[in-house]
């Protein structure tokens, strides 16, 4: 539960709202109010003025394939605040779950040993940085 409040909050702060997070507007997943159609329509717009190429990618286990490493340079890179690559880097580092089990004992902590966690809130977000590096070098 503390989890997906936390991970709430850090999403806000992933959000284009800021310069080292804005996306490429041809990136269409997991952004509210685009959809593949969103895209399409942009790529036809921007035809008449350049060369374009449209890509529509499905990634076989795309959020646990990307590692924290990696979630870390793009921040850097990106120029995202100090504080928020320290939060994403424990968030991704150190989580662990524990379930409860019979008799309402809880097992031993679980730690998450493989990128972004499939289901959680900032996951998409942090993703979509991933990708728009590689739309940018499109």
């Amino acid at each position: 539960m503390f989890r997906r409040i936390f991970e709430s909050i850090l999403v806000r702060r992933l959000s284009p709202d800021h310069d080292w997070s804005q996306l490429h507007p041809g990136q269409a997943g997991f952004r509210r109010g685009w959809s593949c159609a969103s895209a399409q329509m942009y790529n036809h717009e921007s035809a008449h003025t350049r060369r374009n190429i449209a890509v529509f990618l499905d990634f076989a286990n795309a959020f646990p394939s990307v590692t924290a490493s990696l979630v870390a340079f793009v921040l850097e890179t990106r120029g995202a605040p100090q504080s928020t690559q320290r939060l994403v880097w424990s968030l991704l580092t150190r989580a662990a779950a524990a379930v409860l089990v019979v008799n309402g004992r809880r097992c031993r902590e679980l730690a998450f040993q493989r990128g972004l966690t499939q289901g959680a809130i900032c996951s998409p977000a942090l993703f979509n940085l991933i990708i728009d590096e590689l739309v940018r070098l499109l």
